[in-house]
């Protein structure tokens, strides 16, 4: 009777042991598929950040290129201010307003 007691622990604990192995084997498959589902996720996050890098670099270009047309209209209003005053002082000096250019 001691040989049979001792055969059904042992049977007992090997089912507890396969039960416990097929359920590490489902958490392990399962950790593998997070695994695989992370990856996916940070080659997106990547993409993502690489197309949020050409859209700032486009924007830096953008500001770059308003910049560079209100230098043009600064310079131009100089230059046209500049022009005036000396158009003015020009036609306004004696003599030389009777004079054609």
């Amino acid at each position: 009777m001691y040989i049979f007691m001792s055969v059904m622990n042992c049977r007992d604990k090997t089912l507890k042991m396969l039960k416990l192995k097929e359920r590490l084997l489902d958490e392990l498959e399962m950790v593998r598929k997070e695994e695989r589902c992370l990856a996916d996720y940070r080659t997106e996050m990547d993409m993502l950040m690489q197309e949020k890098m050409a859209h700032v670099e486009e924007l830096r270009q953008i500001h770059a290129d308003i910049n560079s047309v209100r230098c043009f209209f600064s310079q131009y209003d100089d230059f046209t201010n500049q022009y005036k005053i000396l158009g003015c002082f020009f036609w306004s000096s004696d003599g030389i307003s009777n004079q054609t250019i």
